[in-house]
């Protein structure tokens, strides 16, 4: 599997000194450098059974991470340099006391701009990005070349990580401890890259259909039309696939089924729906329903548009699931049968 690791590296120096500092320039004793950085780690762990590159940007005092890193046949190829930022000022007291102060500290904005830069030939053939920062682009870049985006982070709770107009867009991120990265990430090396094809497109529903939820209030439904459309169409697909490949659904699977019935019971509730929401009420019921009963060979590529009113009548249709653009022309369809439906009824 090829890894792409995205972090800052830092440096702890620790003096040790040896009797009283001579001021004519010498002293006895040693300084001991290390550097950190919870990336930095699980590169060098992940290097010996995966392909690993590791991006981040160093200042002069860094310039050693890369013969360590190389020394675990890490591709270092793509580290930036820059000349602020990383040094240390170590001061003597009269009596010979030391203390250490870091200038500074590590830094991948630069490594993001060349990610940014080199994007097709650093996303060739890679599997996984991690990194414990968030950056909106690199993101948009791992979804656009379908590879998985893992958060470093000891709290699950990582909103602190960007401001509130990008939280929607981090929502279904995995994201892992430090110290359980090595393991999960072991795990994830050994499916296939269809097996996390499906894994990756299954993160990416289950964030579309918490976001979608969130939008929806019973008193003031102003959701993505738009986005619902494609959430029922894909999620339909994604189901018919994995139900192609086992005999039945995954449990850890399901949360799909749930959230769509949770969008269902919301989009009930609204006192006064209007054509769309009675639209997407039909779609995700019938959502529910092939779900239910297992994807049915009878059906096929079709979905039942199943909503009826209060007393159990109304009309009833389907949509072809064949392609995006047959479902929109059977959801057209579905509203002038709803509204030949109600005329006919007045």
């Amino acid at each position: 599997m090829k890894i792409g690791i995205l972090d800052a590296v830092y440096f702890n120096v620790k003096i040790d000194v040896d009797g009283e500092y001579d001021h004519l320039g010498s002293n006895k004793g040693y300084a001991v450098t290390s550097y950190t950085g919870a990336g930095f780690e699980l590169a060098k762990k992940m290097s010996k059974e995966n392909e690993v590159v590791f991006f981040s940007s160093l200042g002069q005092p860094l310039f050693y991470v890369c013969n360590i890193l190389k020394r675990y046949n890490i591709n270092t190829d793509h580290i930036t340099y820059h000349e602020d930022g990383l040094r240390l000022e170590v001061e003597f007291s009269e009596e010979g006391e030391y203390k250490g102060k870091i200038d500074g500290g590590g830094s991948i904005a630069g490594a993001v701009d060349h990610i940014k830069q080199f994007e097709n030939e650093i996303f060739n053939g890679m599997d996984v990005m991690v990194s414990p920062f968030i950056y909106e682009s690199i993101l948009e870049l791992c979804k656009k070349h379908g590879v998985h985006f893992f958060l470093l982070s000891e709290d699950d709770d990582y909103s602190y990580y960007v401001d509130d107009s990008d939280l929607r867009i981090i929502r279904g991120i995995k994201t892992i401890a430090p110290e359980n990265a090595y393991e999960v990430l072991s795990k994830w090396s050994k499916l296939t890259k269809e097996e996390r094809k499906m894994q990756y497109e299954y993160n990416d529903l289950a964030g579309r259909w918490e976001n979608l939820i969130e939008d929806i209030d019973i008193f003031d439904v102003s959701f993505d039309y738009e986005e619902m459309k494609h959430l029922v169409y894909d999620t339909f697909h994604y189901y018919k696939k994995l139900l192609e490949e086992k005999d039945t659904f995954p449990r850890d699977k399901l949360f799909l089924y749930k959230y769509a019935g949770q969008v269902n019971l919301l989009l009930s509730d609204h006192s006064t729906p209007g054509e769309e929401v009675c639209n997407l009420l039909d779609a995700v019921d019938g959502l529910c329903y092939v779900i239910e009963n297992g994807y049915s060979k009878e059906y096929g590529n079709i979905l039942p548009l199943r909503r009826h009113d209060v007393e159990g009548h109304g009309p009833a249709s389907e949509a072809d699931m064949t392609s995006y653009e047959s479902f929109e022309k059977s959801l057209d369809e579905n509203i002038k049968i709803w509204r030949e439906y109600f005329e006919g009824n007045e």
